[in-house]
């Protein structure tokens, strides 16, 4: 487990898989005095980052690529709002249809994206567009740590 703001090895994990982004308890880190959230994960070097504090940017994103289409409607928005978690609010977004099939979403500021997730996109309280997150980016730069 590695400190995301430091990069150095705080403890270990036991298993990377069992970790999500935005995840707060039984990360492995009880008795540390601030809270502490998991931020990313590099499985190919097995490494689990985390950040501390509440208000930490490490959590936060303007803008996803999303893969693995699915239209449920024939309505193309170039805006509309997304969740990308089921049970969370809705965000305002912009979109982008790219070449490759896949979707550029720009929003103000979404904590918590999580590549490999699902979003789906509403218009007008109807969900339109399904897909998968494939990368998080803040301010057009991807997430090293993810």
């Amino acid at each position: 487990i590695v400190n995301v703001k430091t990069k150095k090895v705080i403890r270990t994990h036991k298993v990377l898989i069992n970790y999500t982004i935005g995840k707060r308890r039984n990360v492995g880190l009880s008795g540390e005095e601030k809270r502490h959230y998991v931020c990313g994960k590099n499985v190919k070097d097995n490494i689990l980052y985390v950040a501390f504090g509440d208000d930490n940017k490490y959590l936060v994103s303007n803008e996803a690529i999303i893969e693995d289409i699915n239209y449920i409607s024939d309505i193309k928005p170039k805006k509309a709002e997304c969740k990308f978690r089921y049970r969370s609010e809705y965000v305002n977004i912009k979109i982008e249809y790219l070449e490759t099939g896949e979707l550029l979403l720009k929003y103000d500021s979404a904590k918590a994206v999580t590549p490999g997730q699902a979003c789906a996109i509403y218009y007008n309280e109807e969900m339109i567009i399904g897909g998968i997150i494939k990368e998080v980016r803040k301010n057009g730069e991807k997430r090293w740590y993810l």
